[in-house]
């Protein structure tokens, strides 16, 4: 999977250097990259499944839960950081059940999405990347009472990324992120 990812960054990298719309100066930073670019692929699928990503994200999937029990009608507040990754960010919470039927509860979830200024800058072969992420987040949670199980959710993200890079060459990245997440679950 890490040499397929190198490929295809290898294969963009070419492609940049081939595009007659890209400046000769450029091209010449772009060429003294080549080098310290293989591998990057292996590094960011690292970084990306180690134990603390994959700890972090199983974490913040899971903790949904109050630390007391809760009646229909009442909120809860949960709040994580995030420092692994391209993405560091801070998340917070506010929860509330809204409903429970057969044996079901129904929890729904806003929040916000911000930078994680404890987390290190991201660097690299080719330089360091500071990141900046705000936006917002709120969904439905259908969580069975029996078990804890997490059985239904919805959630819609809107963000806000700004990247800049800095070292052989200097970048700025600006993206926009909407989606709706759903996820059923279900035994056999």
């Amino acid at each position: 999977m890490a040499q397929q990812l190198d490929r295809e960054i290898e294969k963009a990298h070419a492609a940049l250097l081939d595009d007659p719309s890209i400046a000769p100066a450029l091209k010449k930073q772009l060429s003294s990259m080549e080098g310290p670019i293989k591998g990057t692929g292996e590094q960011l699928l690292a970084q990306s499944l180690s134990d603390a990503a994959m700890r972090e994200t199983l974490n913040g999937t899971l903790d949904v839960y109050p630390t007391v029990p809760v009646s229909v009608g009442e909120s809860w507040t949960k709040g994580r950081l995030i420092n692994y990754g391209e993405l560091p960010r801070a998340a917070s919470e506010t929860w509330k059940l809204k409903t429970r039927r057969d044996g079901v509860a129904i929890a729904e979830m806003t929040g916000t999405i911000s930078s994680n200024r404890s987390a290190p800058t991201a660097s690299g072969a080719v330089g360091t990347i500071e990141t900046s992420v705000s936006g917002r987040k709120n969904g439905t949670f259908e969580i069975d009472e029996s078990t804890g199980w997490i059985i239904g959710t919805t959630v819609n993200l809107d963000l806000d990324v700004q990247q800049e890079m800095t070292g052989m060459m200097s970048l700025s990245l600006t993206q926009t992120v909407q989606g709706t997440v759903t996820m059923k679950t279900w035994v056999d």
